[in-house]
């Protein structure tokens, strides 16, 4: 898609665009506010791979049996905030004590990445 329009954000913005371009595994901030909106909006379905690859450490014995991925995406003086990704394409930004309560309702095994 070409692009037609640019805005100006502070320094401090984009240098957390860019942290969360690293996060969410994506090219751009362009790409890393099209992942937000598309988190915030109409519940879109996001593919459930970041760049071909499953979200789930290699190697690690846990993640085989893991369905879901936390990774930390902002620590604050409320807590941290995790983007818990899903094989099947789920896609949700929660608080840390919303953890065990997924996986308490929706009975998926999520491997917290710290």
């Amino acid at each position: 898609m070409p692009l037609g329009k640019s805005i100006k954000v502070s320094d401090d913005v984009y240098e957390e665009l860019k942290r969360l371009r690293r996060v969410l595994g994506v090219e751009s901030p362009n790409q890393v506010i099209r992942r937000l909106l598309e988190l915030c909006g109409d519940g879109v379905t996001l593919s459930k791979e970041v760049n071909g690859v499953t979200p789930r450490k290699r190697g690690d014995p846990l993640a085989a049996a893991a369905s879901c991925v936390a990774r930390v995406l902002r620590r604050g003086a409320r807590g941290r905030t995790y983007v818990v990704e899903c094989r099947d394409g789920r896609r949700a930004v929660v608080p840390e004590e919303t953890i065990p309560r997924l996986v308490e309702m929706l009975g998926d095994a999520i491997l917290v990445e710290e």
